[in-house]
């Protein structure tokens, strides 16, 4: 044994530690690929095996690399890059609803410590005051070292944990403010003009930071071409300056590495390559740098001394005591579960960058002995190891929590088929499926090229396979799985169409040029074909500017389009798209429909921030969008196929419209999914239940309506059934012309269907009026030639009374029915074009 002791000192006087650049290198990647998988051997974090790592090769341990020089170096940029991360991965959006509660558990998780660490020093380690105080701003402070492990079990955005990560910015700006103070006190500086200058500058960066780097970073992405590697580079440049004019200005570089990610946030869509290559190039280099370097700040030699030992005690349960009771305490006052109190206890106990940064500073005032900053070194390792142990545990069980919620029908799985044609704009729709696709969604997203069935078919298929590869590549870079799709046939319609059955499609994300009109009606044949064919949700995008340039998401619904049966999962589709890119959402919709609308918006997750817009004339929403539009803003129109109860002739000249008028902004027109789920047999509302041909055949049809005003016409269908009823018919038809003159009735050119929710009747009625001259009515441009109106009773749910809505209307879709219909002037007249069509 003395002999290997012997040699092993012989090699250290002459070899160690190791300069060779190459040689460390080395060293340091063996530890980042085996040190967390021995970690997790034994039941423990893999960042514990980093720490631990570091430890043994350092300076106190074999000795194998020297800290000073290139792992100090390392270290930095890896715990710079730590805090960046995690304020570009912070949900601003959630983060702003909780702002008033990441404050206050910053306060508590500062304060309750460092009152803590001021009387535990003063009174039971003999400290002076100004040492005491310094003490209880390392103990007070807290680094996110255990986020990347939320974010791997998927609670990064629960809302306790954004919390906590808000907490952060209050906690270490506490925490660093006190360094300062402290500093400028024990160096005699603590002059007026220091508190005048001090907050100047620092109100002078945070500025120039909130402020420029937004300008900059638009500018970089809209008018640099778009390089994977350029923009990283951009990133990593945005980071460092920031981080150095925060050291300029008197402030610890983090604070300015965290600010930069918080500002930079907005700009770097959650779902994107670019967010893959930050985590990837952070979570495989950067930050295991770090925790490295701050394993290797252990000096096994000075543990032998009891006092080491002591100071180390008592930090320590500074820190679990005031740290974990602090979390504990506001999970209570917020009421988060149990869970989700040990998980924020877990994020806030490790101590390492702001701690670090204050007991460095403090020792070269002379304010710690060495022996207060290897105890602290010995507290940072503790706790490093004991909070990313909370945060695996109880993390867990919090994923566990949120996976347990009850099913929705906007939680089904997404089915996500993207027709590319246009190699330029092929980017900006895999990018805009990204933003809308779930991140717990196990489903890949088809990406899909149709050749056409010519005589230069192979040629047409190898452009889009090119495609096709592009698209994956760009996929890749966004770790969404993708699986191509190539289809050949003489219309491409039908192969998207073909497509869309085979591969079982829930969603389809399609470009446009954003010209229509004349003949091609609303989008163009492809596309008016494709949704005539389909009944999946449809998202038609006009892209004129990068996503994560958006600020906020404009969406228009008119009237009646939150009624249809996809409308709830499309707003889910844009909630998700909001919260992927950071950005707001304004709804524009009626005055009469915004409690529903508003309603359907603010259930269910993700939780964004949604403002309203009623319009009190829909005819004004033009002049109400010109100043609500921005130019960093997405417009999104919800819109309806024809024939649909949602459908009126201005759905299908709004896109062309808003095209024109609005050329430089990003432009979404979504049609819902119209495929109905049956959740339970309580909503089935089918026409045998009404029965229809029965009763429309057996008096409840006026024929040869004679009045050319459509009040008078309405009171005479009402009089058909309740002719003896003076006050019911007169409720019933207030009821019925009030509603004609609020939404339009139109539900193909010549019919129109009028309907309510009413008192008077106890089971669904459905009346008929046939008007060979037409009809005259509000918001409808052709006379009616058919009037259906449909009373529901009071106590209907809307599911059913929608799906009675939705069967009459795909009644008369078919022209033959409605001609049939039209020229009807008797009962047996009626039995005949009714009978044909409910067989179809």
């Amino acid at each position: 044994m003395n002999a290997i002791r012997n040699w092993y000192q012989d090699v250290s006087d002459a070899h160690l530690p190791i300069t060779d650049p190459v040689l460390i290198f080395a060293l340091v990647m063996i530890l980042i690929l085996l040190g967390p998988a021995a970690a997790r051997r034994l039941g423990m974090p893999g960042l514990v095996g980093l720490i631990i790592g570091g430890a043994i090769v350092g300076e106190a341990g074999l000795g194998l690399i020297a800290r000073p020089g290139t792992m100090e170096l390392l270290g930095t940029v890896g715990l710079l890059y730590l805090m960046f991360a995690a304020g570009l991965g912070l949900d601003l959006a959630q983060f702003s609803r909780q702002r008033n509660r990441s404050v206050i558990f910053g306060l508590v998780s500062f304060f309750i410590p460092q009152i803590m660490g001021v009387l535990a020093g003063v009174y039971l380690l003999g400290f002076d005051l100004i040492p005491a105080v310094l003490l209880g701003s390392i103990v007070g402070s807290h680094t996110l070292l255990a986020l990347p492990i939320a974010k791997r079990i998927g609670i990064a955005r629960n809302t306790a944990i954004t919390m906590a990560t808000g907490g952060t910015i209050v906690t270490d700006a506490l925490s660093l403010t006190v360094l300062a103070v402290v500093a400028a006190l024990a160096a005699g500086e603590m002059t007026a003009m220091f508190w005048i200058t001090f907050p100047l500058m620092v109100g002078a960066y945070a500025a120039s930071i909130i402020i420029g780097l937004p300008i900059i970073g638009r500018w970089f992405y809209r008018s640099v071409q778009r390089e994977a590697n350029t923009e990283f580079v951009f990133l990593l440049v945005v980071l460092f300056i920031s981080a150095a004019l925060s050291d300029a200005v008197g402030l610890a570089p983090i604070v300015g590495a965290f600010l930069a990610g918080l500002v930079m946030n907005r700009l770097v869509p959650d779902t994107g390559p670019l967010m893959n290559r930050v985590h990837f190039v952070g979570e495989a280099l950067f930050i295991p740098f770090f925790l490295l370097a701050v394993g290797m700040l252990v000096d096994f030699r000075v543990l032998v001394s009891w006092n080491v030992w002591w100071l180390a005690l008592v930090f320590t349960s500074l820190v679990f005591v005031g740290k974990g009771g602090s979390a504990l305490l506001v999970a209570r006052l917020f009421k988060n579960t149990r869970e989700e109190g040990w998980a924020i206890a877990g994020l806030s106990i490790p101590q390492a960058a702001a701690t670090l940064a204050v007991t460095l500073v403090g020792y070269r005032l002379e304010l710690f002995t060495s022996e207060v900053v290897n105890a602290v070194v010995v507290m940072m390792l503790l706790t490093c190891l004991v909070g990313p142990w909370l945060v695996e545990r109880f993390g867990r069980q919090v994923a566990l929590q949120e996976e347990k919620a009850p099913y929705r029908p906007t939680d089904a799985p997404q089915r996500m088929l993207v027709p590319l044609g246009n190699p330029a704009t092929a980017d900006a729709l895999m990018d805009l499926a990204f933003s809308i696709r779930d991140q717990d969604s196990h489903e890949p997203v088809y990406p899909l090229t149709v050749a056409r069935d010519d005589g230069q078919v192979e040629a047409h298929v190898a452009a889009g396979e090119k495609m096709l590869g592009h698209a994956v590549i760009h996929a890749a870079g966004a770790s969404v799985p993708v699986i191509p799709v190539t289809r050949v046939d003489i219309n491409v319609a039908n192969g998207i169409t073909r497509a869309v059955t085979e591969l079982r499609i829930s969603n389809i994300v399609v470009g446009w040029n954003g010209y229509g009109g004349g003949r091609q009606r609303i989008f163009g044949g492809i596309l008016d074909q494709v949704l005539q064919q389909t009944q999946q949700a449809v998202m038609i995008c006009r892209m004129q500017r990068l996503l994560n340039t958006t600020e906020q998401i404009v969406i228009v619904v008119p009237p009646l389009t939150d009624r249809q049966p996809g409308f709830d999962v499309m707003v889910r589709m844009l909630k998700l798209m909001a919260h992927h890119i950071s950005a707001k959402l304004r709804v524009v919709t009626t005055e009469e429909t915004w409690t529903a609308v508003r309603r359907v918006f603010e259930k269910g997750r993700p939780e964004v921030t949604v403002n309203f817009e009623p319009v009190s004339i829909w005819s004004n929403l033009l002049p109400v969008l010109d100043k609500t539009v921005e130019e960093h803003d997405i417009l999104a129109l919800f819109s309806a196929r024809k024939g649909r109860l949602a459908w009126q002739p201005m759905l299908d000249r709004l896109p062309s419209t808003f095209a024109r008028r609005f050329d430089e902004q990003n432009l979404l027109v979504v049609y819902p999914s119209e495929v109905v789920v049956e959740t339970s047999s309580a909503m089935a509302s089918h026409l045998d239940e009404l029965p229809l041909i029965e009763a429309l055949a057996d008096g409840r049809t006026a024929f040869d309506l004679d009045e050319q005003n459509h009040e008078a016409a309405l009171k005479q269908i009402v009089d058909v059934v309740f002719s003896d009823d003076d006050a019911t018919r007169s409720i019933l038809t207030e009821v019925l012309v009030r509603n004609s003159r609020e939404f339009s009735a139109e539900v193909t050119p010549g019919v129109v269907l009028v309907h309510a929710h009413v008192s008077a009747v106890t089971e669904p009625t459905v009346l008929l009026g046939i008007s060979p001259a037409g009809l005259r009515f509000p918001l409808v441009q052709r006379p009616a030639n058919l009037v259906f109106v449909l009373l529901s009773p009071a106590n209907r749910s809307p599911e059913q009374h929608l799906k009675a809505l939705a069967e009459i209307a795909k009644l008369v879709r078919q022209e033959t029915t409605v001609k049939r219909l039209r020229n009807a002037r008797s009962a047996d007249d009626l039995r005949q074009s009714l009978e044909p069509a409910n067989e179809k």
